[in-house]
């Protein structure tokens, strides 16, 4: 049988991970691909604001792709919200120490889920 924190793992890693959307008025910024877009307007800070939930914000240190800014812009939109930083997580919520390892640990299994991401977020669902 599988722990709460294996199967939130798997999910975080298999099915969904966290991407970021992004649109100017022009562009759509998704899954680090361009896509020219004439009528979609989504802005992300405006939308958390709409949330009567309780949400959970986590954003990586050595995230090179989401910038710590975007978190804490979000964060701002709706304070009640909780923000948590995570050192040395990137953004495939693998834990690295070196900046040379972040684009190597997309592809590889060397790297670590971040332990500390999944104590997180089995905290966040138990609250």
């Amino acid at each position: 049988m599988k722990t709460i924190a294996q199967i939130l793992a798997y999910i975080i890693t298999n099915i969904i991970v966290a991407q970021s959307v992004f649109v100017t008025e022009d562009y759509l910024v998704c899954n680090d691909s361009i896509q020219l877009t004439g009528t979609l307007k989504f802005n992300p800070s405006e939308e958390i604001k709409k949330i009567d939930i309780p949400i959970l914000i986590l954003s990586g240190t050595k995230d090179i792709q989401v910038p710590i800014d975007d978190a804490i812009a979000l964060h701002e939109a709706n304070p009640k919200s909780k923000l948590v930083l995570i050192d040395n997580m990137n953004h495939v919520l693998k834990t690295i120490t070196k900046d040379e390892d972040n684009l190597i640990s997309y592809y590889s299994a060397d790297y670590p889920l971040s332990s500390e991401l999944v104590t997180l977020i089995v905290e966040f669902v138990k609250e």
